[in-house]
């Protein structure tokens, strides 16, 4: 969770980066009253986005479940795209578009309350978590697809795949014709 005083300082500095970026701005008061969670796993970090009408307020606790949540990885944190939503899918997608389409410079903002120097090395990190994370994502899906495909054999390769299909369309193929064979005999018979 959260602390309090986390949470006041992100709402102000949410608050005065929307003052740049006035139509994400006024695409998040759009979604006024409406109780968004974010959660980052592998942290405590948790806390309670509230569009109202002319800002965003942030909550460390809410009584009441959040109409969609969505969480993140370190890994993801730079790209809202790919949190998971938990709730209300159709607002959690949206959440996650208008996140995406944000044009905040986050480490100038940063910056007031840290300094240049550690605003930039940690924009400098979460970038490059962000691009090992897509990379290591990238390297583990290539590697689980083959090995279902190559040492488990539990996943067909592109061309096995296609010679299958042509097969079970020649058998298509040749059942149909048997049929009408079989029907044929069977009308010469009667004969």
């Amino acid at each position: 969770m959260l602390s309090t005083l986390a949470a006041a300082t992100l709402e102000k500095l949410l608050n005065q980066s929307l003052q740049f970026d006035p139509e994400t701005q006024q695409r998040l008061c759009a979604l006024n009253g409406k109780v968004i969670g974010i959660a980052m796993h592998g942290t405590n970090i948790e806390f309670f986005l509230i569009p109202m009408q002319h800002n965003v307020r942030i909550q460390s606790r809410f009584d009441a479940a959040p109409d969609t949540s969505l969480s993140s990885t370190l890994l993801t944190l730079a790209s809202p795209s790919q949190w998971l939503i938990k709730g209300d899918e159709k607002l959690g997608t949206e959440v996650q578009t208008i996140l995406e389409a944000m044009d905040i410079d986050w480490e100038e903002q940063l910056s007031h309350w840290v300094g240049d120097i550690a605003a930039h090395q940690a924009g400098n990190f979460i970038r490059s978590m962000s691009r090992w994370g897509a990379k290591s994502s990238k390297i583990l899906a290539q590697d689980v697809v083959e090995y279902l495909q190559q040492e488990s054999r539990d996943l067909i390769d592109k061309e096995e795949f296609t010679e299958l299909n042509a097969a079970l369309s020649t058998l298509h193929d040749d059942v149909e014709k048997l049929g009408q064979r079989i029907t044929a005999l069977a009308s010469s018979r009667e004969n």
